[in-house]
C-alpha cells in the first residue's frame, strides 16, 4: 500500500514538476514560431525540420529504456517474490537443508536484476551523450546558416540570437517531456 501511494506521489509530482512545464514551454514555441516564420521562414523550416529529428531520435532510444525499465520492475517483483516466498517457508528450507540451493537462487535472480539495471544507465548514457552530440551539431548548423543570412541582411543578429534560444529551450521541453513520460 505505502508503494502504490509512493508510486502516485512520484506520479503526481513528475507531472508537476516535468511534464506540466515542458508542454507550457512546446506551446510558447508554437506561438513564437509564427514570429520566427515571419522572419525566417528557413531558419523557422530548418529549426522544425532539427526538431523533428531530434524528437524520433529520442523516442526511439526512449522506447528502448522504457522496455528495460519494465524488465527491471518484472525482475524486482521476482526476486521479491523469491524472498516472501523463502521466508513463509523457511523451516521446510531448514529441516531439508536446502538454504544453499535458495541462496544461490536468490544471488541469481538478484544479479539479473542488477544486469538489467546496468542496461537501464548504458541506455541512459546513450540518451545523454546523443542529446549533447545533436545539440551541439544543431547549434553549429543554425548559427551557420542564420550567420550567412545575417550577411545577406535577411535577418539580424537579434532574430538570430531569438532562434537559437528558442531551439535550444525547445530541445530541453522535448528531453524533459519525455522525461517524465518515462
Amino acid at each position: 500500500m505505502i508503494e502504490k501511494v509512493n508510486l502516485k506521489s512520484r506520479i503526481r509530482d513528475s507531472i508537476q514538476t516535468q511534464l506540466i512545464p515542458s508542454i507550457i514551454s512546446i506551446f510558447s514555441f508554437l506561438i513564437l514560431s509564427l514570429y520566427l516564420y515571419r522572419v525566417s521562414r528557413l531558419l523557422t523550416f530548418l529549426s522544425v525540420l532539427l526538431l523533428i529529428v531530434y524528437a524520433l531520435i529520442n523516442f526511439l532510444i526512449y522506447r528502448k529504456i522504457l522496455n528495460a525499465n519494465l524488465k527491471y520492475v518484472q525482475q524486482t517483483i521476482t526476486v521479491s517474490d523469491k524472498i516472501q516466498e523463502g521466508l513463509s517457508q523457511i523451516d521446510q528450507i531448514k529441516s531439508l537443508g536446502s538454504e544453499v540451493v535458495w541462496e544461490k537462487e536468490w544471488i541469481n535472480s538478484s544479479m539479473h536484476g542488477q544486469e538489467l539495471y546496468n542496461d537501464i544507465l548504458s541506455l541512459q548514457s546513450i540518451i545523454n551523450m546523443t542529446n549533447q552530440l545533436f545539440s551541439i551539431s544543431s547549434a553549429v548548423i543554425l548559427i551557420y546558416l542564420g550567420i550567412n543570412l545575417v550577411s545577406l541582411h535577411r535577418i539580424n543578429m537579434g532574430d538570430l540570437v531569438l532562434f537559437q534560444t528558442i531551439f535550444i529551450s525547445l530541445m530541453s521541453s522535448v528531453t524533459q517531456f519525455q522525461t517524465s513520460l518515462i
